[in-house]
């Protein structure tokens, strides 16, 4: 396997960098590219240049924009694409339709999962083990009963 994620995705383009400032004006969600790569198309170079993140896959829908979420969906729902539709184009939709957004960073303490792959680094990284497939058999010897 390559030492390379090639699962690296999500790229949120944002209306402003993050300051780290723990108060201040709102950042809202332009565009999420959820492309597979970190290949961006025009549009984006000229939308925001470089993403000022990626988005973790995490979702908090207000009661208040619950319904437009609802409309949103339902109607990407008669899409004949719908099958391979995901969250970053539910959330690029509601963009499309002027729904607001609100981003929050996060730093650090997250890793992403995109496939099986994925999970078994995160897995390995959550128990500060070897990769899978490199493990030493010393790690886990069991000890014989009464010692």
């Amino acid at each position: 396997a390559s030492s390379v994620n090639q699962t690296v995705r999500d790229f949120a383009y944002c209306s402003r960098e993050d300051d780290r400032g723990l108060f201040g004006r709102p950042v809202l969600l332009q565009h999420i590219d959820a492309a597979k790569t970190a290949a961006r198309s025009a549009s984006l170079v000229t939308l925001a240049g470089a993403p000022q993140g990626r988005w973790i896959g995490l979702l908090k829908v207000s009661q208040r924009a619950l319904a437009p979420f609802k409309a949103v969906l339902a109607e990407l729902q008669g899409a004949a694409n719908f099958d391979r539709l995901d969250l970053p184009d539910l959330l690029n939709a509601l963009i499309v339709r002027q729904q607001r957004i609100e981003v929050v960073y996060v730093h650090g303490h997250w890793r992403g999962v995109n496939d099986l792959e994925d999970l078994h680094r995160a897995v390995d990284f959550a128990h500060a083990q070897l990769p899978a497939g490199e493990r030493q058999s010393t790690l886990h010897e069991e000890r014989p009963e009464g010692s």
